[in-house]
């Protein structure tokens, strides 16, 4: 369904994983029914890691060799950085499934500049894709969501939230240690389905501010609104312990799950 938005809560995360990787399966093997490739941009950080050790243990159900694997986003450290994340989802993901090193289409971080970098995968996502393809469309991009409210390496009040044009962009700011590269909302909002997992109650908060009936469009997550597609936001008990139920079912459809 065009431009729905869906809210699952699970009491436990890896119950929340389980879910992805059912919908990951499901997705794929849709689009693979009609296309070449899945394409899928892959968010780092402590919460998808859970989901893609969940992935790694399905090797034998999923099309992993017509699947290709973006990143959302990527610190400019060394790519055997532990910060990395395309290190993190070949640790988590890659290794484990034994996976050739062209399903991953990582950030290039080392001999060149930020800008540089930037330049560079916007060029990877345009040649992957097609030069006619003005911007790209993934078949899904997994996001998580900060407690200031940021998504991808797009933070509150930073320039980069209003570009239009670029597909990637190098982002240097003080809210972290590290300067960054992330897709922009114009990829974001092109994909077919765009999922938010979420764990933990420090998240508790700020997802109670973001899905609010008012909503607060001063976030960065709340211009994730994709043109055509499905936004699904995957929620573990804790992240949604502060939700108002009976305003949220308002405006979004809400599964609760046992």
């Amino acid at each position: 369904m065009e431009n729905e938005t869906l809210v699952h809560v699970f009491r436990h995360t890896a119950q929340a994983a389980r879910f992805v990787s059912h919908l990951w399966l499901a997705l794929s093997r849709k689009a693979l029914s009609g296309q070449a490739a899945f394409t899928v941009a892959l968010s780092g950080g402590k919460t998808p890691s859970v989901l893609y050790d969940t992935l790694s243990r399905s090797k034998g159900l999923f099309p992993w060799s017509r699947t290709h694997i973006f990143l959302v986003d990527e610190r400019f450290v060394p790519s055997d950085d532990p910060e990395s994340t395309g290190n993190l989802i070949r640790e988590h993901l890659l290794d484990p499934l034994s996976l050739p090193g062209e399903t991953l289409h990582p950030v290039p971080t080392e001999g060149v500049l930020l800008e540089e970098a930037a330049r560079y995968y916007e060029n990877e996502l345009r040649t992957f894709f097609g030069e006619r393809c003005i911007v790209p469309c993934f078949d899904l991009v997994m996001l998580g969501i900060g407690r200031d409210g940021h998504t991808a390496s797009l933070f509150p009040d930073s320039a980069e939230l209003e570009e239009k044009n670029r597909l990637a962009v190098p982002v240097r700011t003080g809210y972290t240690p590290h300067e960054r590269i992330t897709l922009t909302f114009a990829v974001i909002n092109c994909a077919s389905n765009v999922v938010f997992f979420v764990t933990g109650r420090d998240k508790a908060a700020i997802m109670r501010q973001l899905l609010d009936k008012k909503g607060d469009a001063k976030l960065p997550a709340a211009r994730v609104r994709p043109l055509n597609g499905r936004l699904l936001y995957v929620l573990d008990e804790g992240a949604a312990s502060m939700l108002g139920w009976d305003s949220l079912r308002d405006h979004v459809s809400v599964v609760v799950h046992p």
